[in-house]
């Protein structure tokens, strides 16, 4: 129990500095948030509305906060939490809109890395994502430009499933 404890407390969003130190203290602390994840991708398909899940909504939304603390070497771990965050949105669960949020961002920043149509399309499927973002905010100056280069990218241009990014542009 111990070892949850210091996980809980490590992975607060004022602490990520400890979060990291606490993952490059055991190698196996990797492994456990890894199958903590694919454990949770394995329930979010099953969740039965009427069940409580509350613990599981906890696990979640802290491996969502930490997936942007996570270091590049852990492309794996990253994709897995990735995936949860996508499922979670697609189920419309507690939570959906930063989950969404979380994922949309990914996806984007890996599809205009790869420019893959597969990528593209998996972008496009949670693409109603960007309703929950306040683009008055400076925080999504970002999300801006990226929507942006999708606008002038000629694979994006050529998707007919995702022309509606050259709308949600002009918005």
């Amino acid at each position: 129990m111990e070892k949850r404890e210091t996980f809980v407390q490590a992975v607060s969003k004022e602490l990520i500095g400890e979060f990291l130190q606490f993952i490059q203290l055991d190698k196996k602390n990797i492994e456990i948030i890894h199958a903590i994840t694919s454990v949770i991708l394995a329930s979010v398909s099953v969740i039965n509305e009427s069940e409580n899940y509350e613990a599981l909504l906890e696990c979640a939304v802290i491996l969502n906060g930490v997936l942007y603390a996570l270091p590049d070497s852990e492309r794996e771990l990253q994709g897995s939490i990735q995936d949860l965050c996508v499922m979670w949105w697609e189920r419309g669960l507690p939570a959906k809109e930063d989950m969404g949020k979380t994922a949309f961002v990914m996806l984007l920043r890996r599809s205009l890395k790869t420019k893959t149509g597969a990528d593209i399309c998996r972008l496009w499927r949670i693409h109603r994502a960007l309703y929950c973002f306040d683009y008055d905010l400076e925080e999504s100056r970002e999300i801006e430009d990226m929507l942006l280069e999708c606008f002038i990218n000629v694979n994006y241009i050529r998707k007919e499933e995702v022309n509606g990014f050259s709308f949600l542009v002009c918005l």
